[in-house]
């Protein structure tokens, strides 16, 4: 064998060893309208989907987003048209579809946004009772919200779009609404007039302290595997923020 044929051999063999290392890796994962912290016009996609996107780049994949509604962005997840999706509260009845990150991606709280005009003040679910309140499409405000809504005995009408339910607020057409503080304090600051924003006060007390976590969906193979290199990818950037 001469030694133009070795070193060509070589080359391919070393070439053969680095394709595993060199090819790129991909997950596409659903995300939603949540400004600040997840927006497809935010800088990032906001600062949850930075988080997901650090957290697998430390992993060596990186992270493509679809931006939907989130009930489609859910079932996209669900039924594997998508690998996951970005940030999901933990619930029974959700278990069997998804797996779910080891450590939060955003921990927050929901609370009461209630006119000036119109106080509510409240300690116990029961103080709800008889007020008409909106809250968020498939979101889960804790326990005993969730028992009250299903016994019928709390009126929470379910909505879409954040905005719309402030709109609401303002004209009457409901007592309160559930957001999550952060982001009902960022719309009225870049959707709401400051007049709009004196006639909303933000209740203290919070109706729901939640933890959003990475879904990924068990009808896509490997994705167990995925979510292990995810968990690891997320201490290494929690790690790396500490040092900081």
């Amino acid at each position: 064998m001469s030694r133009m044929t070795r070193g060509v051999l070589a080359l391919i063999l070393a070439l053969l060893v680095a394709a595993p290392a060199m090819a790129a890796e991909f997950v596409r994962l659903s995300n939603g309208e949540w400004p600040p912290m997840m927006s497809h016009a935010a800088p990032d996609g906001g600062s949850v989907t930075k988080l997901v996107t650090d957290a697998f780049a430390a992993v060596g994949v990186t992270a493509l987003y679809d931006f939907l509604p989130w009930p489609r962005a859910y079932e996209a997840a669900r039924f594997g048209k998508n690998a996951g999706s970005v940030g999901w509260q933990r619930r029974d009845d959700r278990q069997q579809w998804f797996y779910y990150s080891d450590s939060p991606v955003m921990i927050g709280k929901e609370t009461l946004f209630y006119r000036a005009d119109h106080p509510i003040d409240w300690t116990t679910v029961e103080d709800l009772y008889g007020k008409r309140l909106a809250g968020g499409l498939g979101y889960y405000y804790g326990a005993e919200m969730d028992e009250a809504e299903r016994a019928n005995r709390l009126t929470l009408e379910r909505h879409v779009s954040e905005t719309g339910m402030i709109k609401m607020l303002l004209a009457g057409r409901v007592d309160a609404i559930i957001l999550n503080e952060d982001v009902g304090r960022y719309l009225l600051q870049t959707q709401f007039s400051a007049a709009q924003r004196a006639a909303i006060l933000v209740h203290p007390k919070p109706v729901h302290e939640g933890r959003w976590y990475l879904i990924l969906s068990k009808a896509v193979p490997g994705n167990d595997a995925l979510m292990e290199r995810f968990n690891r990818g997320m201490a290494a950037v929690a790690a790396a923020r500490h040092q900081e």
